[in-house]
């Protein structure tokens, strides 16, 4: 069973890489998740979703008779 310390979890938190090791030799190795952090445009989603038509029946009428039919 692995044990991780809380440090270790604030150091990937805070942008740091960990490292796991066993009997010295590297097994794991955790880091941080860099992504787009640059705001959502709402102007923008609207545009989209109303470009997007609309589905002739409800969905979940649409995903129940495509369960049915075995996709």
């Amino acid at each position: 069973m692995l044990q991780i310390n809380w440090g270790q979890e604030n150091m990937v938190e805070e942008d740091q890489e960990v490292t796991i090791t066993r009997r010295g030799k590297s097994v794991a190795r955790q880091s941080p998740v860099h992504g787009s952090k640059k705001p959502l445009d709402l102007t923008e989603l609207a545009k989209f979703r109303a470009s997007v038509p609309k589905l002739s029946r409800p969905s979940n009428k649409l995903i129940r008779q495509m369960r049915d039919e075995g996709y």
